[in-house]
């Protein structure tokens, strides 16, 4: 039985391109076409503003009365105690707090996508009550917003898009009515005619 040598001079090529091939692979990976054509990451300039989103407030404390149906039952409803209508400025980035009219209202964003300008956030409500020189804090609820940044000047932009819920507090004999956010007009097509002009006669 012979025993076939394959010669020292047809390996070596073959050792090199392999070698070759291995290193130009590490110092030149080579990465998916996803990253090569966008970055998702946000732009530097953005990363060291601290935008500022207002958002529309509309609160609508509502509380509990019983009254008489038209049968002559006796039946719970809601109704308003009070209108408030604010606006805040908060960061798209960092969880902020503001105290408006008996309210502790906390605002934590949860995203922001700078391309398509989509924000969305959690809001969370406190009834703040005051007790001889203290006060004490009653968590009602929370809900979560969504909607589109529109800039209005350099850094601030507008939260475009309702939002509405409503929020109880802990034995239920109030409740509070939210809108967030500015309606969106841009959905809302207008179909008003217009009167063709008529041309003169000479």
């Amino acid at each position: 039985m012979k025993i076939k040598f394959i010669k020292i001079k047809k390996i070596v090529p073959l050792l090199s391109i392999f070698l070759f091939f291995g290193i130009f692979q590490n110092l030149f990976a080579i990465k998916p076409i996803d990253s090569l054509l966008f970055n998702n990451d946000e732009p530097s300039d953005t990363k060291k503003k601290n935008i500022q989103v207002r958002i529309l407030l509309q609160l609508e404390p509502q509380k509990q009365v019983n009254i008489k149906s038209l049968s002559g039952k006796n039946v719970t409803v809601f109704r308003p105690t009070d209108n408030l209508v604010h606006m805040i400025r908060t960061s798209v980035t960092e969880t902020e707090h503001f105290y408006i009219d008996g309210w502790h209202i906390e605002n934590t964003p949860l995203s922001f996508d700078h391309l398509s300008s989509l924000y969305s956030s959690k809001l969370t409500f406190y009834k703040v009550y005051t007790q001889s020189s203290s006060q004490v804090e009653e968590l009602w609820g929370s809900t979560i917003i969504t909607g589109r940044l529109e800039k209005q000047d350099k850094d601030f932009y507008n939260l475009i898009g309702e939002n509405t819920s409503i929020i109880f507090n802990q034995d239920n004999t109030h409740q509070l009515n939210i809108i967030a956010g500015i309606k969106d007009v841009s959905i809302q097509k207008s179909n008003i005619a217009t009167k063709p002009s008529s041309s003169n006669k000479d």
